[in-house]
């Protein structure tokens, strides 16, 4: 209901408001996610996704890891690691706070390229652009926080639309190294 409400109060503003709340919804301000997501149907949020692939057994395979029980959007879900990208983070912060918050590492293992950009409209969580970077690991690198899954294999209890945007990507994740 509150997401419904703010929403609408949100779509007759001017340009410069919506610049003010853009600048609100950095992270460090805490704020929550039932007005987060709605205002990002006024304003775009932008996603880092990273999809660290390595060559396996039966081809290219990428690794996800797996949301908690207790998640309240997709409770034991997988999916790759990502973040929301706040006004301030450079480059390299952004790498930084992926890696310790999904991976539990001080650094990723490896050079980060980019791969391609992909706009969600009007979904539950508002308007994304995603940008998606690639790592490509050794065969021997594991992780605890989550497992590789050939790109033909995927989990069956997947974030849907993760699933439909590495569906669209496949054939540059099969060639990116």
């Amino acid at each position: 209901m509150f997401e419904f409400i703010f929403l609408n109060l949100l779509r007759p503003f001017s340009k410069r408001v919506i610049t003010a709340l853009a600048s609100f919804t950095n992270r460090e301000n805490k704020l929550p996610n039932w007005a987060f997501y709605p205002m990002t149907h006024v304003v775009p949020c932008t996603s880092f996704e990273l999809l660290i692939v390595r060559d396996g057994m039966l081809g290219r395979e990428v690794f996800l890891t797996k949301r908690p029980a207790n998640d309240p959007e997709w409770p034991n879900a997988w999916h790759f690691p990502g973040t929301i990208m706040r006004i301030k983070d450079s480059f390299d912060t952004i790498k930084l706070r992926l890696a310790k918050s999904e991976l539990g590492l001080t650094n990723l293992p490896g050079e980060t390229k980019f791969l391609t950009m992909l706009f969600d409209e009007d979904k539950p969580r508002g308007n994304t652009l995603h940008t998606f970077h690639t790592i490509h690991v050794e065969k021997t690198f594991e992780n605890e926080h989550g497992k590789f899954f050939p790109l033909s294999q995927l989990p069956e209890h997947m974030i849907a639309f993760q699933k439909t945007q590495l569906a669209s990507i496949t054939d540059p994740l099969k060639t990116s190294s």
